[in-house]
């Protein structure tokens, strides 16, 4: 009989097919691991998060509480501070006599005055038409043109030679503000310090006079001069001054100008004058 040949079993493939599954298993489950580390990780964290919030929340809470219990500790002193001193002045007003401030009849016979005090109402003996503008204690006069609006080329006045008193203003805002407004005369109702102001706006001098002037009289006598220099044609100056002086009341302030045929300018945000009481006497 002759022998059949058979061949060889191909052990090889099959070990290189088994190599790469175990390899593919291998992986994957590598790669599992490392998700399920990196989710337990950002878990791990997240929870440590919360309870570094859970920690920083009850210290915000207790820091609360205790800023609570001091307010209410100064409130406290400080209540019992004021009530203290105003027992003192019951005391001493000679209303009861306390012989000590910590004897509890002394001190409900000075608590029942405070509060008796506190719950009396308060009416001020002032006029109520007058309440408000005798708070008013400044003032501040424009000069009156014939046209009602700023800066205007038609709000001019030319002032006559031998003329003294400015009396081109508006009438006072409050008449009764301590202050009243005559023929160019202000006159204050109050003594004390006054502040004093006054600008005019020159626009020409027909006669070329080298400089022009206008004063702040106080009654008869000159506070305040301001001189300016008209050069040029049409040289269009401010004239600015300002001072400090003591007042007695029923005095009264104007402006005085003295040229020949100089003229300025009326409108109210140009020319103007006032009076602010610093300290009343």
């Amino acid at each position: 009989m002759s022998e059949e040949k058979k061949e060889p079993a191909d052990h090889g493939g099959d070990v290189y097919e088994t190599g790469q599954k175990c390899v593919k298993t291998l992986t994957w489950r590598i790669l599992l691991c490392f998700l399920v580390c990196a989710a337990v990780g950002l878990v791990c964290r997240h929870v440590t998060f919360e309870m570094q919030n859970i920690q920083l929340s009850e210290r915000l809470l207790a820091v609360e509480r205790r800023q609570q219990e001091l307010n209410k500790m100064v409130l406290t002193l400080w209540n019992e501070d004021d009530y203290h001193d105003q027992a003192y002045d019951f005391s001493a007003r000679g209303d009861q006599p306390i012989n000590g401030i910590g004897e509890d009849a002394d001190i409900g016979i000075a608590k029942r005055s405070i509060q008796q005090e506190e719950e009396t109402e308060y009416t001020p003996d002032v006029d109520e038409d007058f309440a408000i503008s005798r708070d008013v204690k400044a003032v501040h006069i424009e000069a009156r043109g014939d046209v009602q609006m700023p800066f205007s080329a038609t709000n001019i006045y030319e002032i006559e030679e031998g003329h003294d008193i400015l009396d081109k203003w508006h009438p006072l805002q409050y008449p009764h503000g301590g202050f009243t407004l005559e023929q160019g005369l202000l006159t204050v109702e109050r003594p004390g310090l006054y502040f004093i102001y006054s600008q005019v706006l020159y626009l020409k001098d027909i006669h070329a006079d080298p400089a022009t002037n206008h004063s702040v009289i106080v009654d008869e006598e000159v506070f305040l001069t301001c001189v300016n220099a008209l050069m040029g044609e049409d040289p269009y100056n401010t004239c600015y001054t300002a001072g400090v002086t003591s007042l007695e009341a029923q005095q009264s302030i104007h402006i005085s100008i003295k040229c020949n045929g100089c003229e300025i300018s009326l409108s109210g945000d140009v020319t103007f004058f006032g009076a602010i009481m610093l300290k009343e006497y």
